[in-house]
């Protein structure tokens, strides 16, 4: 073999390597996307706020004591995980999100929760930070900031 076939063959092989490379990470069935990790680029994460009406419409900051809050959460699995305190606490009683934890399943992985002082649910005064964890990834947590006064 001639040292411009050598030259031709060792060029298609480190062609054809690198192309096999790049497709390995790029496939659906393998490389990148072939295992169950808990990369957090994989899962988008879920979405939490609180609403005036169980519609998840009208989206609010602001609450007065003896209004219902609805936490709303969207895209975040058949089973989040859920928790809100007050902003300056560093402890949150995390809960599985499910119909019997009084929450309504809505489609595509969204819920809401309406917290009421009349069923012993509602905020007291004060700023709460609201969290929500997706079903499938812990890494996918978003949150949410809302604040409660007096009527």
């Amino acid at each position: 073999m001639g040292s411009k076939q050598r030259f031709t063959f060792i060029f298609v092989l480190i062609s054809l390597t690198i192309t096999m490379l790049f497709f390995q990470n790029c496939s659906p069935g393998g490389g990148l996307y072939g295992d169950n990790s808990n990369d957090p680029l994989l899962i988008d994460p879920p979405v939490i706020f609180a609403a005036k009406n169980s519609a998840c419409t009208q989206i609010s900051t602001a609450f007065k004591t003896n209004e219902v809050i609805y936490i709303c959460i969207q895209k975040a699995g058949v089973a989040p995980i859920y928790c809100h305190e007050y902003s300056t606490s560093t402890t949150c009683v995390r809960n599985t999100v499910s119909t019997a934890n009084s929450w309504s399943a809505m489609s595509g992985g969204n819920w809401v929760r309406g917290f009421s002082v009349a069923t012993s649910t509602g905020f007291p005064v004060g700023t709460f930070t609201a969290y929500v964890e997706h079903t499938q990834d812990s890494l996918a947590v978003s949150n949410t900031t809302f604040t409660v006064t007096a009527p």
